[in-house]
Formats: structure tokens, sequence, C-alpha cells
């Protein structure tokens, strides 16, 4: 995808030789019981069980007989057991149909493997912490939001904002003496794994302690982080409807994103912001393509160019990951938008008073 594939790698993948392991099936024991007040068949594979549980008509002529009944319940194929002891007890006078018989069977089987997996399956060692809304601070603004990629470039904010976006991997003590500290919402990551937790909880303590008191999460599982904060919520949560902002606040959120892949009359809530200025985030990459193609340079960024020659900026992200942008900034500030208006801001050192030569519209409608 970045271009670094060498014609060594392409011939070694051409080679590889992939093996197919198929499916190993397990031997199954099957009782079957079919009486005139119940029937039921039970499938037992080392020490599971599951019991499927039916009805037995009252038979006209001659009932079914035991063998039929055996046959019936051995046909295991397709089910990923192999059929082992098979046995079988009907009452006199009963009938069953076929379909029947093989509807026990396959409930049975069915239900089995599910007790199986469930009883194989991997319990996780790290309990998710849970929080609550009471343990969020609960602080909305009405007005302007400001997203400062690279609050040392010079770009000043204006006076009237009412909260300033800041990564994370950006925030520092000085950070606080440039900007009002009361306004400052740090920016987390869009990828933390859990070997980064601990880092990322030392740094909003940092944060905590400088006076800061928002956090703007770009990933649901990250509030987890967030106790003692207000938290506002990006378009990644994909607040695409009216539903899912009114969850949002019912969690705690003192502000939303509405998505930017939807106008901004779509969601309806007292809590929301809508990006109406600057680079959309496009994707965000494990890897840093700027080391892969020709290593690192300084502030690690660079610029990706697709084949119309659109140019998107790529920059560096917390922990060495990327964040490529939209070639073209968003624009709708001559547009209403009835919610906070977001202005994403990268390498500007002001925002222009003219509409750009060129720019895109997003979603508006």
């Amino acid at each position: 995808m970045f271009g670094v594939r060498r014609e060594k790698d392409k011939a070694l993948t051409r080679e590889a030789v992939t093996e197919v392991v198929g499916e190993t099936e397990k031997d199954v024991d099957i009782f079957g019981f079919f009486g005139k007040e119940k029937a039921y068949v039970t499938a037992l594979c080392d020490s599971v069980s599951f019991t499927a549980e039916g009805e037995c008509l009252t038979a006209t002529g001659k009932g079914t007989e035991k063998d039929e009944l055996i046959r019936r319940l051995s046909k295991t194929g397709g089910s990923g057991f192999k059929a082992a002891n098979i046995e079988a007890h009907a009452e006199e006078g009963i009938f069953m149909p076929a379909s029947a018989v093989n509807d026990l069977r396959r409930k049975a089987l069915e239900g089995l493997k599910g007790e199986i997996l469930n009883q194989n399956a991997p319990v996780s060692s790290q309990k998710i912490p849970e929080i609550k809304k009471e343990d969020l601070l609960f602080l909305p603004v009405k007005g302007d939001i400001y997203r400062v990629y690279e609050p040392e470039n010079g770009f000043a904010v204006p006076s009237d904002a009412v909260r300033i976006d800041i990564p994370l991997w950006k925030f520092n003590e000085n950070t606080v003496k440039r900007y009002e500290v009361s306004k400052i919402s740090i920016l987390l990551p869009r990828v933390i794994t859990t070997a980064e937790e601990e880092d990322i909880k030392k740094q909003l303590e940092k944060a905590k302690k400088l006076g800061v008191k928002r956090v703007t999460v770009t990933n649901i599982g990250h509030i987890s982080l967030c106790a003692g904060f207000a938290v506002y919520g990006d378009g990644n949560l994909n607040a695409t409807n009216t539903h899912t902002a009114k969850i949002y606040e019912e969690m705690g959120f003192s502000g939303v994103c509405v998505s930017p892949e939807v106008t901004p009359r779509a969601v309806k809530t007292d809590i929301g912001e809508y990006p109406v200025y600057g680079r959309q985030v496009l994707m965000h990459t494990e890897n840093c393509i700027i080391k892969n193609i020709s290593g690192c340079v300084k502030d690690c960024k660079a610029v990706l160019t697709d084949r119309t020659s659109a140019r998107f900026p790529v920059w560096g992200e917390y922990n060495h990951r990327n964040l490529i942008f939209n070639s073209l900034p968003t624009y709708l500030l001559d547009k209403d938008v009835i919610h906070n208006r977001l202005f994403v801001i990268t390498d500007e050192k002001e925002i222009p008073s003219d509409k750009p030569k060129e720019f895109t519209r997003g979603y508006w409608k």
C-alpha cells in the first residue's frame, strides 16, 4: 500500500504454498427417546452434552421402528462430529416423521457445538473499568471550537473560542501558557493499545495537574481513561442520527461532533458540533509511511501525491503512527450550521477571510 514492496517480496508470495488443514471431526454419542408424552435427543462429546426436545405423533398404523430412528440419528455429516455410539428407545404406538427426527438431531448437535465453544472460549484477564455518568464532568459549550494540530506554529485562536482541542502528543507545559487552560481539551490518539494505556493515563494526570478539565475522544472505548474530565466526542464516533447523539448525551458526554458524512441538520442535539473549516483526517495508519519510504524527517511530515496530482498531507501522530489529511480543506463558513462550529487548524497561521480557491463542501446539502 505504501509502495515499498520489492520484487523479491512478490516472488516469495507467488512461491508460497498454503497448507489447508481440514476440520477434525470429534466423536459424538447420541441417545434418542421417543414417547407418547415427550421426545428428546441428547448429544454427548467428552463431558459436554446438549438435549433438544420435541413431540411425537400417535401412530395410526405401524409405528416408527427403532432401527429407523437409529439410522436417522447416525447422519452427522457436515456437523463437525462423527457418530460413535447411537442408541434409541421408542414407545409402542408412536410415529416420528423423518424430518422431525432430523430436526431434533440437528438441534442437539448445534447446541452441543455451542456448549463446547462456550466452555473453551478465552476469558479476558483484564477487567474493563466502567465509567458512569457521575464519573465525568459536564461542561457543555456554545460557540466556536478550534482543533489546533500544531499549537506552536503561531496560530492565534480567537478570544471568543469556547474550546481548543490540542493533540495529546503535542501537549506540554508551554501549551497552557499559550492558550487559556480552562478552554483546552486534550485530543486523544485514534488508537490506544492496552500496552499504551498506562502512558496515556500518566499524560492525562499531568494535564489535569496543569488545570486541564476536558478530553476529546475519537474512540468510544477511550472514555474508560477519562474519569474526572469532561468528555467530547469526535466525528469518528459516527453520530449520524439524533438517536445516536442522545445515547452520548445519556452517557455523560459534554459534546459530540456530528459525523461529517451527513449534513448538520441530520442530527438534532443540544451538544452538537460540526466541522466548518479545515482539512479532515481521511486515514490513520499503524506504520509510519514516512519512515518506510524515506526515513524520518523533522516533525515527521510528508505529502502523498495521487495519480491526479492531488496532494494529501501526512503527519506524525502518537507513538509514530500517521494521520493522512484530505487534499482539500472543508469550507462551510458561508453556511448556516445549526451546531457549534469546529475549525480544524493544521498549517494555517490564520483563517482566510475569503474562500480558498479550492475547497470541498463535504456532505453539505
